[in-house]
């Protein structure tokens, strides 16, 4: 029996019968095979938890006449779960030395197992890269190169199919050209389009299917159910099945300029892959640009120094800079942009160590988040020393290879100067900003208290002397108390509306939002104006229906604006003519109308008129009255409401200005 010792152990410990039953079991055993207690696990066969179940009758075959080998395998969970473990089992035998059981220890090495994948993966496509640029300098043909490649990326991800395409453009939009391609036909009709087309010179002028949103993003695109995913609209009938699909664009000086597609990954594609592949298309951007090049170069031209120049004009004119290092830290290579990065020559830079152009101060850091960056593919934000001695900050991606058994580092660095000035304007920006809602917050306090408080006063003062209370006034002496209320009044009036416009600029106004009928709304503001208009002559009509639907607003709030509006058409329409309000409603908004017959506004006054303090001109100013205060706030208190206030004028023949509001939700 296992005993106490074995039920303590942390690793799983195990005993099994030849005829594939689990005999006992620590605590251990039953968490790594997820489990809740021994039991389940006595009840299963043994063979049920092998992926492979033909794994443990070689295992026991083995065990014939000899020790069990120390096997790693792939195991499925009673929860469905995989994991890989590493198992070291004993046989035990009878006294005829027959088999009477198997006991040992499994240990969970799926963590190892995942990180040796990755590795491997990550080593395959650094081979991978290393030896197309080397087949590349060597003068190998694009076309086999290509097919090199693909074939080595499908091996390193274990895909089963895939495409490396170049984007062009003709009058129909952009379109892919395959320069290699795996062979995916399934009938006669594609058996025959391939070998016309493929793999090289394939055309894809689709954009709807999944690597569409690879061209338009400039993105990896990464789908582990293509035949559920919206960005796809399909395969055509007799398709080979798409269980999964990654994408990465190749890009060269930030635009896109092909794509390489993998699909049919058994555990599917993750953004660790796609990191892997972005260094490799990188090149393969520069190894199809320069292969596009040297095609249109001349035949009088020696081919093989003509790739030597391409190999040279990719590192050279990359806008990037890019500088190659041995592990002692020695410089062996830097392009031209590397120079104007360090303020230095090219050729000055080579031969000097590395951290010469590093911070001393950040020399450790900066290795430290190098190698972490290295190590998982991504990028990483550096400084780097000029050799004026100032600072940059720089993002850079790393690629290691190794030269003539020498291990060498490739830096591909971009000067992000502009972009932290960028992000050091936009903050402070907003610091202003808030510096500045702050003062006018309390401009706006000051305001209300230091100016409405003696302004009531005087109003207040003036209506009692106006009643004569303590001792009777002349005619003259009560005229001009009764100028000093209303013009007090209307000082008040003009404050007030200056405050409210510019709590409703600060969207700062509190709303008291409920559901309101737009007739009943209308017929307020209509008791409100109808003296006004009476007292002027004017024909005051309203065309509301009874059944519009309900709609969401602040009541006050939307009838101060409909009140200003309809004031305006009163103020700017002359005896005799005729002002109205007239509403309708579609499927999401109710709209009320204010028209007059009244002056009109000029089209280049139709922008204006919603500022503040703006009216149309001085003559106008002169024979109409007013802060040009109404229409600002009015368009503000519509607005803040989710609504929005717009005009249309004819000079000369009258103006409607329409409200729209937002209808409830239950309307």
């Amino acid at each position: 029996m296992l005993g106490s010792f074995g039920h303590g152990l942390p690793a799983a410990v195990y005993r099994t019968s030849p005829e594939g039953r689990f005999l006992e079991g620590n605590d251990a055993l039953v968490r790594l095979l997820g489990a809740q207690t021994f039991e389940q696990l006595a009840a299963i066969d043994v063979r049920d938890i092998y992926v492979d179940p033909s794994r443990r009758e070689w295992l026991i075959e083995q065990a014939a006449g000899k020790p069990m080998p120390v096997e790693e395998f792939e195991l499925k969970r009673l929860d469905g779960e995989h994991r890989w473990v590493r198992i070291s089992t004993h046989t035990a035998r009878a006294d005829d030395g027959s088999i009477e059981y198997f006991e040992g220890v499994m240990e969970d090495i799926t963590m190892l197992h995942e990180i040796d994948e990755e590795l491997r993966s990550s080593n395959q496509l650094l081979d991978a890269l290393s030896r197309m640029q080397r087949d590349h300098m060597s003068g190998a043909e694009p076309g086999v190169l290509f097919d090199r490649l693909l074939e080595q990326l499908l091996s390193a991800t274990s895909s089963e199919y895939g495409f490396i395409a170049q984007l062009l453009e003709d009058d129909n939009g952009q379109f892919l050209r395959t320069w290699a391609m795996s062979d995916i036909s399934w009938n006669d009709e594609t058996r025959a389009l391939f070998a016309l087309h493929g793999p090289r010179g394939m055309e894809f002028h689709n954009m709807d299917l999944l690597f569409g949103p690879v061209v338009t993003t400039g993105k990896p695109v990464i789908s582990n159910s293509p035949s559920t995913d919206p960005r796809s609209s399909g395969r055509p009938d007799g398709h080979p099945p798409l269980n999964s699909f990654i994408g990465v664009p190749i890009l060269k000086g930030g635009a896109v300029m092909g794509v390489v597609a993998l699909a049919n990954r058994k555990d599917g594609y993750t953004e660790t892959i796609a990191q892997y592949l972005e260094p490799l298309c990188t090149t393969v951007g520069s190894i199809i640009q320069s292969t596009v090049v040297s095609r249109e170069r001349t035949e009088a031209q020696n081919l093989q120094k003509s790739r030597e120049e391409l190999h040279h004009s990719i590192v050279e004119q990359a806008a990037d800079a890019i500088v190659t290092f041995r592990d002692g830290g020695r410089i062996v290579l830097a392009n031209k942009a590397a120079g104007e990065l360090m303020g230095l020559s090219a050729d000055e830079i080579i031969g000097q160590r590395l951290c010469h152009f590093i911070p001393s101060d950040l020399i450790r850091s900066s290795f430290s988040a190098a190698q972490r960056a290295l190590a998982v593919g991504s990028s990483v934000e550096l400084f780097v020393k000029r050799h004026d001695g100032s600072r940059v900050p720089i993002e850079a991606t790393l690629v290691r290879d190794r030269q003539g058994g020498t291990g060498v580092t490739t830096l591909i660095a971009r000067d992000v100067v502009a972009r932290k000035e960028t992000e050091l304007a936009l903050r402070l920006a907003r610091d202003a900003a808030e510096s500045t809602a702050r003062a006018k917050d309390e401009l706006l306090a000051s305001m209300s208290h230091e100016l409405r408080t003696p302004l009531n006063a005087v109003i207040g003062l003036s209506s009692v002397l106006g009643k004569q209370i303590y001792g009777p006034l002349t005619e003259k002496q009560l005229e001009y108390v009764k100028q000093i209320e209303t013009s007090g009044r209307h000082l008040l009036s003009v404050i007030s509306t200056i405050l409210d416009l510019a709590k409703a600029e600060a969207q700062s106004a509190t709303l008291e939002v409920a559901d309101a009928q737009p007739d009943e709304l209308v017929q307020e503001v209509v008791g409100l104006i109808g003296e006004l208009a009476l007292a002027k002559g004017i024909a005051l009509s309203t065309d509301i229906p009874h059944d519009l639907p309900i709609i969401e607003i602040d009541r006050l709030r939307a009838r101060q604006a409909l009140l200003n509006l309809l004031s305006n058409a009163v103020k700017f329409t002359d005896e005799g003519g005729r002002v109205g309000i007239r509403a309708s409603s579609d499927a999401t908004t109710v709209s009320i109308t204010v028209w007059d017959t009244g002056i009109g506004i000029a089209p280049h006054h139709l922008n204006a008129i919603f500022e503040p303090f703006e009216q149309v001109d001085s003559s106008l100013n002169r024979r109409f009255e007013g802060t040009g205060l109404g229409l600002a706030l009015s368009k503000r208190l519509v607005e803040i409401q989710g609504g929005k206030l717009s005009v249309a004028s004819t000079l000369g023949e009258g103006s409607e200005f329409t409200a729209t509001f937002v209808r409830a939700k239950r309307a």
